[in-house]
């Protein structure tokens, strides 16, 4: 089957694939060529994808969608990146300093957009640093 991951500014990948798993919004889910037909969000976390020649590929995703058809799976993804371009250091300073910003702001008591906005970035830096230690 067909596996695509792109970003709104551009394509990350897209090559002949032989199982996918996704983080989907329910909880992770696999597919395989002839999958029924379904859409599914996306929350942060590692789409793991093994190639039509048996290699794993492992990529980090943000959020966002997946398309799963019978022939193909295609992710639209708000941010992803491959494993190899996340640097272990970085994403932990990353999570690091997204956790103390919650814990500052849930410490102020400061809601609303600030603190939705803090939330995400923690999932994210999440995401990359569960990435990069796989």
């Amino acid at each position: 089957m067909r596996f695509e991951i792109v970003t709104p500014e551009k394509r990350i990948a897209a090559f002949e694939a032989a199982f996918v798993t996704a983080p989907g919004s329910e909880g992770d889910f696999g597919v395989l060529p002839g999958h029924a037909p379904f859409l599914s969000l996306l929350r942060p976390g590692a789409i793991v994808v093994t190639d039509a020649d048996g290699k794993e590929r492992i990529f980090c995703v943000s959020a966002g969608f997946v398309d799963v058809n019978p022939a193909s799976v295609t992710v639209l993804a708000e941010d992803a990146t491959t494993k190899e371009n996340i640097k272990l250091d970085a994403a932990q300073a990353r999570y690091d300093a997204s956790v103390k910003a919650v814990t500052d702001l849930e410490r102020r008591k400061e809601g609303g957009a600030k603190l939705a906005l803090a939330l995400k970035e923690r999932d994210r830096a999440w995401a990359q640093l569960f990435v990069a230690k796989m």
